[in-house]
């Protein structure tokens, strides 16, 4: 991906970095290892990047069937303060029932990693490029919508079952 460092990849997920942006393509449920992998790449970002980091996580396809193991470590890195403390947009590309129940999911573990930053789900890059865009700012790095939209966007022509 132009301007994307990938930091972690397995078949169910890809994670890469572009500054201050760390971006999570989901291709299926994810495993431990993706959870450790995410995770790490996570506290990476926070070296370079004191002021703060943001996510911008594509759930492009796959089944939602999270063990608790899996499920465990989602509330382990949505806890840890220095994650993505600029804001979170999710992205979910997967329709019907799996969006419903990705959407459920990371709700639940939302409210139970009781951490405030800001989060929020959305049905387009788009519109999350928008929100995220002026949160990895205040950061010290400025970003344009049109670019945190061109970093997540070849992520989403290359699993062609995202909508």
């Amino acid at each position: 991906m132009r301007g994307v460092s990938i930091v972690y990849k397995s078949p169910s997920l890809e994670v890469g970095t572009a500054r201050n942006l760390l971006v999570a393509a989901w291709n299926e449920t994810p495993t431990v290892a993706d959870m450790v992998g995410l995770t790490s790449a996570a506290r990476a970002l926070n070296r370079p990047y004191p002021k703060g980091s943001g996510l911008i996580n594509l759930v492009l396809r796959g089944t939602p069937k999270f063990t608790d193991e899996v499920r465990a470590a989602f509330v382990k890195v949505n806890s840890d303060p220095m994650a993505f403390s600029l804001g979170s947009a999710r992205v979910l590309l997967v329709g019907g029932m799996a969006a419903v129940a990705v959407r459920a999911f990371l709700n639940t573990v939302s409210l139970v990693s009781k951490r405030v930053r800001p989060v929020r789900t959305f049905l387009g890059v788009a519109e999350a490029a928008e929100w995220l865009a002026p949160k990895l700012s205040v950061g010290g790095l400025a970003w344009s919508a049109a670019e945190v939209e061109g970093v997540a966007s070849p992520y989403v022509a290359a699993a062609p079952e995202a909508r």
